[in-house]
């Protein structure tokens, strides 16, 4: 019976946890795995969120393209195995590759204004049909306060929950987060997530 190489195993399981964005094992370990909540989030690493939402985004590219899990991973320039590990259950193996289920229940933070709160918020939202809804939403409310889209686009948002929160579909609302500067996804995030 061979010998097992411990240091060699060890520097595999050290060098993944740094391919799913943490620092080291140890801090790959104490992490949550399973992201339930925004504060299963907000315990995350800056680093393993970066790589969750860069896996999410090959999972969102895979379906969208209708591609294998691989080639939307190559696409993006992420590592599998840290697919692998942020979205396994909504990997499925077929002869040759890995797909995507039509549809997962994984939580995303997504930005969306929403009646009643000031400015960009960023949702928990469970499940990738609510986060596409999402997602168009905000770019409908971006682009109208960018100049590009005019304000009779916005009654498509007039009525729509997401997350159980009623999407803000009027113009001026929307104009005078605008004029504030209070739509900026990137720094909303930066304020919410140490």
């Amino acid at each position: 019976m061979a010998a097992r190489d411990h240091g060699a195993a060890y520097r595999r399981r050290v060098e993944l946890a740094k391919q799913r964005g943490f620092i080291s094992l140890r801090q790959q370990q104490k992490a949550p795995r399973q992201i339930r909540n925004l504060a299963d989030v907000q315990a995350l690493p800056k680093g393993a969120r970066e790589a969750r939402t860069a896996a999410l985004r090959v999972l969102n590219l895979a379906r969208k393209q209708h591609l294998t899990v691989e080639d939307a991973a190559r696409k993006q320039g992420v590592p599998l195995t840290s697919v692998r590990w942020w979205a396994a259950p909504t990997l499925r193996p077929v002869p040759g590759a890995t797909r995507v289920t039509k549809g997962d229940r994984l939580l995303r933070l997504e930005p969306l204004v929403v009646k009643g709160k000031p400015g960009v918020q960023f949702i928990p939202i469970r499940g990738s049909q609510a986060a596409r809804r999402a997602r168009e939403a905000f770019a409908l409310q971006y682009a109208y306060v960018e100049g590009k889209k005019p304000p009779d686009e916005l009654r498509r948002l007039t009525g729509l929950r997401i997350a159980g929160f009623d999407v803000e579909d009027s113009p001026d609302v929307l104009d005078e987060y605008g004029r504030r500067g209070e739509l900026d996804p990137a720094e909303n995030y930066r304020a919410m997530l140490p």
